[in-house]
């Protein structure tokens, strides 16, 4: 089966706290899992930085809602590949927070991403690979920063 695999960052909107982002996590896991999307949600320093795999379709429409989602704004597709496997297989949105990783790690791989989206290859499985293994070492850890 082939996926739709898209990354994006986005702006949070003042007054952010950690209720809403509980909220996002609770209402994306249940339609995640009725769409068939799996993921990755990273929040640092009021950037939103977001994998989302799945069926094409449904990985765009879920995109439009995000878009739409007056909890942030300045939506930008960074990255966007297809692949024949998962990268977060039965993770509806697994969910990393701000004191899990260092915040030169977060604005160092989106500058890496905005750099990948101007190569015209655009895709680079080192990228993937780094997000799984922050979610895997979260998960690991044994803190509740990452919900399966």
């Amino acid at each position: 089966m082939q996926y739709h695999r898209l990354l994006y960052v986005s702006v949070a909107t003042k007054g952010l706290n950690q209720s809403v982002i509980d909220d996002i996590l609770a209402s994306s896991q249940l339609r995640n899992q009725r769409n068939a999307i799996t993921g990755l949600l990273i929040y640092k320093s009021g950037y939103f930085l977001q994998l989302l795999e799945g069926p094409e379709q449904k990985v765009r429409e879920t995109l439009g809602r995000i878009e739409k989602d007056t909890r942030h704004c300045k939506v930008e597709v960074i990255q966007e590949v297809d692949s024949d496997k998962r990268l977060f297989p039965g993770w509806s949105m697994a969910y990393a927070a701000e004191t899990s990783f260092d915040k030169q790690w977060f604005e160092d791989l989106i500058r890496y991403c905005r750099k990948l989206q101007l190569d015209t290859e655009g895709t680079d499985e080192n990228l993937w690979q780094q997000l799984v293994d922050l979610a895997l070492d979260i998960h690991r850890s044994g803190q509740k920063k990452v919900s399966a």
